[in-house]
């Protein structure tokens, strides 16, 4: 009985006490994340996020890169059956409050490809912080993930 009580005890304690939010091992598992979801939306500001998003997402396991010391996860998804013109690429701090990204969208035929900065705001996330999001977009950080330790 004591065994019972005991576990209860610390059962109700880990009700009481907040989760550490857990990092997303895709950009489709962060989604799943109320809060997560919510800076992820705020990070689109004044940009229409595209409806693949939502609802045709590929997703690909997360991938870590550093900027000025802090670690980031680097979060990946194109639309289903249109990879190749349709992407997006995220960073997400590790406590998840800061978050910014890259929207992509190619034309083959015309050899042209648009590229949409979200919530980028002047500091290293700018500077290297592009450079990581476009890596993530060309397949660069997937084959050389050592090289995308910014410090």
């Amino acid at each position: 009985m004591k065994h019972i009580a005991t576990a209860f005890c610390v059962a109700l304690l880990a009700a009481t006490v907040p989760a550490k939010a857990q990092t997303a091992t895709s950009l489709q598992s962060m989604l799943e994340d109320q809060v997560s979801a919510a800076n992820f939306n705020k990070m689109f500001g004044d940009v229409t996020q595209p409806a693949w998003i939502a609802n045709e997402a590929v997703t690909s396991p997360a991938m870590l890169a550093k900027i000025s010391g802090q670690d980031y996860t680097v979060l990946y998804a194109c639309q289903q059956n249109n990879c190749a013109a349709e992407q997006l690429a995220v960073l997400v701090s590790a406590n998840g409050d800061k978050m910014y990204g890259v929207l992509s969208s190619s034309n083959e035929e015309n050899n042209t490809q648009s590229l949409t900065w979200l919530n980028m705001g002047g500091g290293d996330e700018t500077i290297d912080g592009k450079t990581i999001l476009f890596a993530a977009l060309t397949g660069s950080l997937d084959n050389h993930p050592g090289a995308f330790d910014f410090k």
